[in-house]
């Protein structure tokens, strides 16, 4: 696999290149945890097929070991994020209370210095202000094509079951950030769950993707203009709506 340019796939304009999903809030247990972070793993290691070392799960409170990778095994997961990975009262997993994990991916036998993928996730029921997001940094991963990155978004979104979210750059964030009614913005990859309040609307930009439970739109040309242009459109069309 030849190792692409991210300007030929983005517009340089974008910048700093990430995914966001708002999760909406809910309990989970340590199982659901476990088996939603081990197919994370998965995904992003057919997106990026260079031999990777996940570093453990992070959680605060907790001192770094020594052997800090994140275990393969099910039930080892699983044990890991019963014992603390959790935003309050750490020692005791509340599954309404949410949990807060970060886990990295680093080319294996490396010095660490580079890694292809950071992602974190926030989720609870409470506390009403919590974050509810998962969020992944992939600006250093290896990737074929925008295809596969699309592909790859669709199967995090199966993962994860958000209520909206995409793949944006620093910039439309930047331009959207005082305007918390339209946030997250509209991205290159835009999704919307059924009765998140939204609608994506049809356009000659856009190709748009049923999935299991919502819509994902993916723009045809990945540039900031595009972005703009069709973020024009989907306030146009939802101007008024409540938030999901």
């Amino acid at each position: 696999m030849d190792e692409p340019i991210w300007d030929e796939l983005f517009d340089a304009n974008l910048d700093d290149i990430d995914l966001r999903f708002h999760l909406g809030g809910r309990s989970a247990t340590p199982v659901e945890i476990a088996r939603r972070i081990l197919s994370s793993v998965d995904v992003l290691e057919q997106l990026d097929t260079r031999s990777l070392e996940w570093v453990d799960v992070l959680y605060p409170g907790r001192s770094r070991a020594a052997d800090d990778s994140l275990p393969r095994s099910f039930e080892d997961v699983v044990a890991r994020v019963q014992d603390g990975a959790r935003k309050d009262d750490v020692g005791n997993f509340h599954p309404s209370w949410g949990y807060y994990l970060s886990v990295l991916g680093f080319l294996a036998g490396s010095d660490r210095s580079l890694c292809p993928f950071s992602f974190s996730v926030s989720d609870g029921e409470d506390p009403p202000g919590s974050r509810n997001s998962f969020e992944l940094e992939l600006n250093d991963a290896l990737v074929s094509g925008r295809e596969a990155i699309t592909e790859c978004v669709a199967s995090l979104v199966d993962i994860w079951a958000p209520i909206r979210g995409g793949v944006f750059g620093y910039e439309v964030t930047k331009r959207n950030e005082n305007h918390p009614l339209w946030y997250p913005p509209v991205g290159v990859l835009t999704y919307m769950a059924n009765g998140s309040g939204y609608t994506l609307p049809s356009s000659p930009l856009v190709d748009l993707r049923p999935l299991q439970n919502g819509t994902l739109a993916v723009l045809t040309d990945w540039t900031l203009d595009a972005v703009l242009d069709y973020q024009s459109e989907f306030r146009a069309v939802d101007a008024g709506a409540e938030r999901g």
